[in-house]
């Protein structure tokens, strides 16, 4: 009797012998709240310089289904860290990302990054192209105060004027000095583009009212190439 029984009670706990249903995954608000998380996590690892952990944790979001403009800044921020590492891959990879990029403020975002790291990477003819959006009067200046700060407005020119020709250059620094952020630098840098220019550019430079804030350094730089004896 006792033999009888305890098969029957075994199959009955077992469910009579069926596959036991599989454990469901996390449900879509749970895998929504995880990458949020992540992307969270990430902004904040990058800001503190932690770029292994940051991207580390923008994968995980991605991976954990993170949408729409968060999931566009998650891909930007990973180009980001690899464009530190070696500007001319990142370059390729950010100039690749832009065109799949939708939100305004994350696409204008990439343009900035793209054009700093194509100058890095000595690249000035995919600089001046990333750049010719924002061109206005030799000068980048990005379509939105959001995209960058003045610090990184100045930095970014200050960089693509070694991509430009002389007038241009000039006239970019020229402006600079305008916004008055890192104005020693930007000084130093027109004084040392002056040092290359030959005397004839810089005579119709100093006639011109577009380099007004550099004028005292152009004459300077005029009479030490005219030499002794200049009036």
């Amino acid at each position: 009797m006792r033999r009888t029984i305890l098969p029957t009670l075994l199959l009955v706990l077992l469910g009579c012998g069926a596959v036991p249903k599989p454990v469901p995954g996390p449900t879509e608000p749970v895998k929504t709240n995880r990458a949020n998380a992540a992307f969270e996590r990430g902004r904040a690892f990058l800001s503190a310089g932690r770029t292994g952990k940051a991207g580390q944790a923008f994968k995980l979001a991605l991976s954990q289904g993170l949408k729409g403009r968060d999931a566009e800044w998650a891909r930007l921020f990973l180009v980001q860290i690899q464009a530190s590492k070696d500007a001319g891959r990142g370059t390729d990879q950010l100039v690749d990302l832009l065109d799949r990029l939708t939100a305004p403020e994350v696409k204008a975002r990439g343009r900035y990054l793209a054009i700093s790291t194509a100058i890095k990477a000595k690249r000035c003819l995919t600089a001046g192209r990333l750049a010719r959006p924002w061109l206005k009067d030799s000068l980048v200046t990005p379509s939105t105060e959001k995209v960058a700060t003045t610090s990184e407005v100045v930095l970014l020119n200050q960089a693509f004027s070694q991509c430009q020709g002389h007038p241009e250059a000039l006239q970019n620094l020229s402006r600079l000095l305008e916004m008055g952020s890192r104005r020693h630098k930007t000084s130093r840098l027109v004084s040392k583009r002056l040092a290359t220019v030959p005397l004839p550019v810089l005579d119709r430079i100093l006639r011109s009212a577009a380099y007004e804030n550099i004028q005292p350094l152009v004459a300077r730089a005029l009479i030490k190439k005219a030499g002794p004896g200049t009036s």
